[in-house]
């Protein structure tokens, strides 16, 4: 039995609202399991949030497949970025650190908090405050999907997309405790030689 509340209590401070709203509906979609499944996602009782979610699968080390991206997502690459690998949106010498990651996500399981500021061409900067939860495919026992959101911490309408080298690395990246312990890595260092997140 899954205690519900104990993991929305330990979610770290400061944490936006629209992210806590984010997490509190995967923990509804959850109830008492491990954790829920592709089918049991409410995208219309997302909302808002909707336009701002990405879910990935995880097919390997080498793919990590977008299988959904949100409208506001899509406006600030300038391209929807459904049916592209999610590893392709970093350097080439981070995909292998990225997909480190997130697999260990994956194998733990547990959730992320990474921030983003992304710039664009008239100079304004937007930050971006990015959660992620795991699910299961419908059926499954082992997870290989996550679900993420990423929500403007500024009001600002972007003119245009963003500068594609504001989003190809993250900042402070930590991982979030959903009811199995954490990863033994720290997940914004640099470890071992390998790239940051």
């Amino acid at each position: 039995m899954i205690d519900q509340g104990a993991f929305l209590d330990r979610l770290p401070h400061p944490l936006s609202p629209r992210s806590r709203q984010f997490l509190s509906l995967w923990q509804q979609w959850r109830g008492s399991r491990r954790l829920p499944e592709r089918g049991d996602i409410d995208w219309a009782g997302l909302g808002e949030l909707r336009e701002h979610a990405m879910l990935v699968d995880a097919r390997g080390h080498d793919m990590v497949h977008v299988t959904y991206a949100g409208a506001r997502l899509a406006q600030y690459c300038g391209f929807d970025p459904t049916g592209y690998n999610y590893l392709d949106f970093t350097m080439a010498e981070n995909r292998s650190w990225r997909a480190h990651l997130t697999l260990a996500q994956l194998a733990q399981p547990c959730g992320y908090l990474l921030y983003y500021t992304l710039r664009f061409g008239d100079g304004r900067v937007l930050p971006l405050e990015c959660t992620g939860v795991p699910l299961n495919r419908d059926g499954r026992d082992e997870p290989t999907l996550i679900l993420s959101c990423a929500v403007p911490l500024a009001r600002m309408e972007p003119i245009g997309p963003a500068d594609p080298d504001s989003y190809l690395i993250g900042e402070g990246m930590r991982f979030l405790d959903i009811g199995f312990g954490l990863p033994k890595m720290v997940p914004a260092a640099i470890q071992d030689g390998a790239p940051l997140q």
